[in-house]
């Protein structure tokens, strides 16, 4: 930890940080691209991960904006707005949960 900053590796991510579960306020999700990292973008991973890691007040984003990380965005908790999207993308998700 550095400044209260985690940066999760790929590799086993939901078993890394055990020590932070259910604590983490703020998830900035980059994950590449669904082309080249197909299983971090599956709708039950996304929700896993989610569920594991955000504390009840906690913000996510992502340049991405999927059908599938929606989904599990709101099974989650979290409540979506629209945005404008990065470097010619059309949107990019910002989504909140009791904030």
């Amino acid at each position: 930890m550095s400044n209260g900053f985690y940066k999760v590796p790929l590799e086993n991510e939901l078993t890394y940080l055990p020590q932070v579960q259910g604590q983490i306020q703020g998830i900035l999700f980059d994950a590449y691209s669904s082309k080249t990292s197909q299983a971090l973008w599956q709708e039950a991973y996304l929700t896993n991960l989610i569920n594991y890691y955000s504390s009840s007040n906690c913000l996510f984003t992502t340049y991405a904006s999927t059908s599938s990380l929606k989904r599990a965005l709101k099974s989650c908790g979290f409540t979506l707005e629209n945005r404008a999207g990065f470097e010619g993308k059309k949107e990019s998700t910002w989504a909140t949960k009791n904030l």
